[in-house]
């Protein structure tokens, strides 16, 4: 991945985390407050691709550390390709997120354990070729209000990647 960053909402929203090594996602139901909510967001380059479609593409993220609440046997973190592609990891905050507009569900992975979670993106792929970058956002729009840590590409090991054959 080119870029990559999390955002945090309430007194934290114009707060940069780009340069962390853990990206960060979490949905807290509103009663709870507004500080705890956290998006993620991955940004890859396609110029190095040579072809103009891909027969499959997949993006790998690696899970830091274990859902650890028995209540909450996984967290469905959801994954969304973006046409807005204009943030850069060392400016994004919650406040100057990249918008929906034009937002595509790719999938959800049920994250329960440390690891390494896989997504199929090739249709999402494919629609970017034109424009050689793709961004992927990852949330719990389920409102779990458990936090998912993710490496980043800032983080000594584990970094996300995507595969394009």
């Amino acid at each position: 991945m080119s870029e990559d960053a999390h955002v945090r909402s309430g007194s934290y929203a114009d707060t940069n985390y780009g340069f962390s090594t853990l990206l960060e996602v979490k949905d807290a139901p509103n009663a709870t407050g507004a500080d705890f909510d956290r998006i993620s967001y991955l940004k890859g380059d396609l110029g190095g691709y040579p072809g103009t479609s891909t027969l499959s593409a997949a993006l790998y993220f690696h899970v830091n550390t274990d859902v650890s609440d028995p209540a909450v046997p996984f967290v469905p973190v959801t994954v969304k390709g973006l046409t807005d592609n204009r943030w850069s990891e060392n400016t994004v905050t919650w406040n100057s997120r990249p918008g929906s507009s034009g937002e595509t569900i790719l999938g959800t992975v049920k994250v329960n354990k440390a690891g390494w979670y896989r997504i199929d993106v090739t249709d999402f792929i494919n629609r970017r070729m034109a424009d050689r970058r793709v961004t992927f956002r990852l949330s719990d729009e389920s409102t779990q209000d458990r936090l998912i840590r993710i490496n980043s590409k800032d983080h000594a090991d584990d970094q996300p990647y995507l595969v394009i054959y």
